[in-house]
């Protein structure tokens, strides 16, 4: 399972990823039985980490890619979720 978001730019800085992004993670914990949800994004994708940061995940691995020479994979568990839910 994976959050993924493409905002154009002039929407950009107005939390609308992060807004959508906590609504799926949501939606996935309640309604699925996904234990884990990811992004990925490209290293120099600052908006898109900071967004997946905000959104309770964290960074569980770094990889080359071929098209965007390194990548980044960031997680939250169902656990995770739980216990940020207290």
């Amino acid at each position: 399972m994976e959050i993924g978001y493409h905002i154009h730019k002039k929407y950009w800085r107005n939390g609308f990823a992060s807004e959508a992004a906590k609504g799926v993670k949501n939606w996935v914990f309640e309604n699925t039985d996904y234990e884990t949800i990811y992004s990925y994004m490209k290293y120099t994708n600052v908006g898109s980490y900071a967004t997946a940061i905000a959104n309770g995940m964290k960074k569980v691995k770094e990889y080359p890619d071929e098209k965007n020479g390194i990548s980044y994979a960031y997680a939250i568990t169902r656990r995770e979720w739980e216990d940020a839910s207290k």
